[in-house]
């Protein structure tokens, strides 16, 4: 019985053009995929939670629109929106001066910062007061901006703007309730050309923060009226009435339509 044998010459000219033609394309496009991620990220790039580096500021505590600390250098005053350890706000660090009079404070916490805003997480609880005195606290009265209608997303603050990426959408709803619910002030974020670019905190009539009325709508766009004001580096709107929000189909927080 004879052997049956076929030889190789090795692949022909064509056929390596088009493997490395394949091969250098998939590198190209390989790039570029990642590339493209890189750029996505891009809106996250400044957010920063200084986790473990705290920090101690003084000021002037503030409780409307937001529970918050007013810091002043030189001439410009600035808001730092106050939120408590974990998903909680700090009303627990301060119970013994909320509603009890105007107070210069020294706080101590750790900064969250994004998009030119920070927020001070009170970590230790009642030990982040360091001081308090009662103050005739200096005039911090907002300034009327008008009224107006605006269409946003509502985010719980604390994770948007540094503690966890992605801090917003469907993504990261159950997480913002959780925050919400727990007394972390909720905002409505504007986005412009994909990217996140105004903020506003949501009270009623009386200055109060309808979060009860507002959780339902949280991770999605709505379009709410009233009239709007800014205090120092933050703005805030007075909703008209809950009715006046409207919003597209929910969905529940367990998932279920």
């Amino acid at each position: 019985m004879s052997d049956f044998y076929v030889g190789w010459s090795g692949a022909s000219d064509s056929s390596r053009r088009f493997t490395s033609r394949f091969y250098y394309s998939f590198l190209v496009l390989m790039f570029v995929i990642l590339s493209l991620f890189v750029w996505l990220e891009r809106p996250f790039s400044t957010a920063t939670f200084a986790y473990g580096d705290q920090v101690e500021l003084e000021g002037y505590l503030l409780e409307e629109p937001v529970i918050a600390l007013r810091i002043q250098d030189g001439d410009n005053f600035e808001i730092l929106p106050l939120v408590g350890y974990g998903k909680m706000g700090p009303h627990a660090a301060l119970e013994n001066l909320l509603g009890a009079g105007n107070y210069h404070v020294k706080l101590r916490g750790t900064l969250i910062s994004h998009k030119g805003k920070r927020f001070l997480e009170l970590t230790d609880g009642k030990a982040a007061v360091l001081t308090s005195t009662t103050s005739n606290e200096m005039s911090h009265d907002p300034t009327a901006i008008g009224a107006m209608e605006i269409t946003g997303e509502i985010m719980d603050p604390k994770c948007f703007f540094g503690v966890m990426k992605p801090g917003y959408g469907k993504v990261h709803r159950s997480c913002a309730i959780r925050c919400i619910s727990g007394q972390i002030p909720p905002v409505l974020a504007i986005r412009e050309n994909n990217e996140f670019v105004d903020f506003y905190f949501l009270t009623n009539m009386e200055g109060m923060i309808p979060k009860e009325d507002l959780l339902r709508y949280v991770g999605k766009e709505i379009t709410i009226s009233g009239d709007a004001f800014k205090i120092d580096n933050w703005k805030s709107v007075r909703l008209e009435s809950l009715e006046m929000i409207s919003a597209i189909p929910e969905i529940a927080i367990c998932g279920r339509t």
